[in-house]
């Protein structure tokens, strides 16, 4: 499968990084092109094939060329991904826990409930630090919310 993206601009407006998202309904991960037959990042979510379009011209066109890509995609520059009761966030130097999807009910004073950073870790190293919130009688926690949106590769700058 080989299809081409047309991005036309009719406003008059020069546009620069901007994020646009094409559908994406293949088995396989996506291998986009942009202008020069240049490999674009891409993140497959929703049902689309996400990118990054550096420049749009004003009145001007751009095109980008996708496909099933025929290797596996290049290591991404960090990741999110489920790990127990956990969600780890890693840029392969420095890696952060983080709690998975959990609703927590008001606690009794002194309860320890999950905080927003479980843990650290440099490397392959040991995880190191506990978050937690605890409940006190003047300021009642009536209910913690985590979730995850989206797991696998995340944009990078």
């Amino acid at each position: 499968m080989k299809t081409t993206w047309i991005i036309r601009e009719y406003l008059k407006q020069a546009w620069t990084d901007e994020l646009v998202g094409f559908p994406w309904t293949e088995p396989g991960a996506p291998a986009v092109t942009g202008p020069g037959g240049r490999p674009m990042t891409v993140q497959v979510s929703g049902g689309k094939a996400w990118f990054m379009v550096a420049s749009l011209p004003a009145l001007g066109k751009v095109e980008y060329r996708a496909g099933i890509a025929a290797a596996a995609p290049a290591a991404p520059c960090a990741t999110a991904r489920a790990d127990e009761d956990a969600m780890v966030l890693s840029n392969g130097v420095v890696s952060i826990r983080v709690p998975a999807p959990v609703s927590c009910r008001p606690a009794p004073e002194g309860a320890a409930l999950p905080g927003p950073v479980l843990a650290v870790r440099r490397g392959d190293g040991p995880w190191i630090g506990a978050g937690q919130f605890f409940a006190s009688p003047d300021q009642t926690i009536a209910a913690i919310r985590f979730d995850m949106v989206e797991e696998g590769p995340l944009w990078c700058a």
